[in-house]
């Protein structure tokens, strides 16, 4: 059992390196260093890769490692890209480096406008949290442990339907659904 709880830690471990690539990412792009930031934020997004990796081959799965991972994400591709962007911003408004209190008000919005950039990166990430369409794949992961689960869903594969009513927009829509894929063109005879 001990085993099982070191194993479940890994994902997470790997979580916390992605979160930290971001913060030094952020450090890194308010000392001028943009190369290291931009660095920093491809070294995340190799952690952000490998620990769903991790978790899918190791079968664990946990609501702190979702929430985590989203914290991780929110700080290395929504806060550290708006540091840097505030960096570039910053220096191109402010050439002769006047104290940042001391610029015009909207000299200082506009400034601070790529960090709404990180406001709406954890928006979406909250969002995606909450949407029901990711509860198959969520089920199946925190069941995984389990022999009677092993297996992935048919639904997951696309390969059966799960019983009941099909989703609504697994349907083919008529007027003002979806459109319908393209009519055969009739191009008349090619030897015309």
């Amino acid at each position: 059992m001990a085993q099982n709880k070191v194993v479940s830690f890994i994902p997470n471990t790997i979580t916390l390196m992605n979160a930290l690539s971001g913060c030094l990412s952020i450090t890194f792009a308010f000392t001028g260093s943009l190369t290291l930031a931009g660095l920093f934020i491809l070294i995340a997004a190799v952690f952000d890769f490998f620990d769903g990796m991790a978790a899918r081959l190791l079968k664990v799965s946990s609501a702190i490692g979702k929430e985590l991972d989203s914290l991780a994400d929110d700080i290395s591709f929504g806060v550290a890209p708006s540091a840097i962007a505030f960096v570039i911003v910053s220096q191109q408004l402010n050439p002769n480096s006047v104290g940042f209190a001391e610029l015009p008000l909207c000299t200082m919005a506009v400034c601070l406008l790529p960090f709404l950039m990180a406001a709406f990166s954890a928006l979406r990430l909250a969002k995606f949290n909450l949407d029901e369409r990711q509860a198959p794949l969520q089920r199946h992961l925190q069941g995984a442990g389990q022999a009677q689960r092993q297996e992935v869903p048919d639904e997951l594969h696309g390969a059966g339907r799960r019983a009941g009513p099909p989703h609504p927009r697994s349907q083919p829509q008529s007027e003002g659904g979806c459109p319908q894929a393209p009519a055969q063109i009739d191009r008349g005879d090619p030897g015309q």
